[in-house]
């Protein structure tokens, strides 16, 4: 395994860029999980600060250090939260990119506002009695104190820092600041290579068509020693009354489903994901997996798919925690 992703031409890179927000998701919360949820801004920041929170503590446990600070996070959807959570925490810059636009400004100022007073009462992670499908799940749901032990929440809270963080949430896409909320799928071409500290994504990456070059595109924005921490979910509950059921469908038919849509199941097992990421330079640090027995029976599903492994077959989703190699 190389310690840097391969250096590709300017040409190369942006169409590479271009490829990954192609098949990025708007993927407008809380769409793919079971439970409903009221759409206004307590609900959006206890569900971003939880998410945040989850990456970062697992993050941590596998090597982190200090707190990142430059966040990029990939289909980012209906709220910029989790990047809100982010930078209310301490990180310098929020790069949130995807294909559609999806976020309500206007929401997001209360989001923002609701995530300070999280942080300032130290509120515990909300967990699986709150959010039982969430991933990734944690041993412990109490506030992570270890990760601010240098005093560096503190000085992140104080109200100038705020006061400016809030005037950029409601300006966030007109132009790149702290705060840089960019659609389309030219998104991300300009960000520096090496420059990002920490790419997240909530169930995401199984909506990428080109997951190869995808992630040779996350290896190429990550500075050395940079995370990249992924929840997939290989389930598509919208076409199937079981967790697989995509699998079933031939190309056709999944065609069809899709339509108009601009995202839709890439159909990747959690191998090609691990595949991909190796490939790309990025160092495997935890990879756990969900497994679920309650889906269709390998004979039922298409032939590509009958050919899974005993793995793979039974993943429904996965969290993935990889890291970028310091260079040698």
């Amino acid at each position: 395994m190389t310690a840097q992703a391969t250096r590709q031409s300017v040409p190369g890179r942006l169409r590479g860029t271009k490829a990954l927000l192609k098949g990025l998701s708007t993927y407008l919360w809380p769409g793919s999980q079971s439970f409903r949820m009221s759409r206004d801004s307590t609900d959006y920041a206890r569900y971003c600060y939880s998410v945040w929170l989850r990456h970062l503590v697992l993050a941590y446990e596998n090597g982190l250090r200090s707190y990142p600070k430059v966040i990029l996070e990939l289909g980012p959807g209906a709220s910029l939260g989790v990047g809100l959570a982010a930078l209310v925490a301490g990180a310098d810059r929020y790069y949130g990119l995807d294909i559609e636009r999806g976020v309500d400004a206007v929401r997001d100022l209360g989001v923002f506002d609701r995530l300070v007073e999280l942080f300032r009462r130290r509120e515990p992670i909300p967990g699986r009695e709150e959010f039982p499908l969430v991933q990734p799940s944690l041993e412990s749901w109490k506030f992570p104190a270890f990760v601010f032990e240098d005093g560096s929440l503190e000085r992140a809270l104080v109200p100038e820092r705020l006061h400016d963080l809030r005037l950029q949430v409601a300006r966030c896409e007109q132009g790149c600041s702290d705060l840089c909320y960019v659609v389309g799928s030219n998104a991300g071409q300009n960000i520096p290579e090496q420059a990002v500290d920490f790419v997240i994504s909530q169930a995401v990456m199984e909506r990428v068509k080109d997951l190869e070059r995808a992630y040779r595109t996350i290896a190429h924005w990550l500075r050395p020693g940079g995370f990249s921490s992924h929840a997939i979910d290989f389930a598509e509950p919208l076409t199937s009354i079981f967790w697989n059921g995509n699998w079933a469908r031939s190309d056709l038919i999944w065609g069809l489903m899709q339509g108009r849509r601009a995202s839709w199941s890439n159909r990747e097992p959690h191998s090609t994901h691990i595949q991909c990421m190796n490939a790309a330079g990025l160092h495997i640090l935890t990879d756990v997996v969900s497994k679920d027995r309650g889906g269709l029976p390998r004979e039922r599903l298409r032939a590509r798919y009958r050919s899974l492994d005993q793995e793979d077959l039974l993943t429904r989703s996965a969290y993935i925690l990889a890291l970028k190699p310091a260079a040698v």
